[in-house]
């Protein structure tokens, strides 16, 4: 049976969301460590919600990266490292992710 481990939201601005979602699930070919996740940055474009960058292991491809549209396989990574990463890119693209924004509106 699956079990939440984390479910949160982190607000870093008032319109741009971290959220983590951890389930443990039975080992599995798909989950061999029996533990399923997606952590996604989304932003507030004016009338919706967009995700920009998505980490997860789901779609049976293993784990992976979303990122501006594109999809890269990632290495076995811990929540907390995906959220420095990810935070990392966030800085790294700030004036991209301002002018999807922006463009949006």
């Amino acid at each position: 049976m699956a079990k939440y481990l984390i479910d949160r939201s982190y607000q870093i601005a008032s319109d741009e969301f971290i959220d983590v979602v951890v389930i443990a699930v039975p080992n599995s070919k798909q989950f061999p460590n029996g533990i399923k996740y997606g952590i996604n940055f989304r932003v507030y474009t004016g009338h919706e919600w967009i995700e920009l960058i998505r980490y997860d292991n789901a779609h049976g491809i293993g784990e992976h990266r979303h990122m501006f549209g594109e999809i890269k396989p990632t290495g076995s990574m811990r929540p907390e490292d995906i959220i420095t990463e990810m935070i990392q890119i966030i800085n790294e693209r700030r004036s991209e992710i301002n002018e999807i924004k922006s463009r949006k509106k």
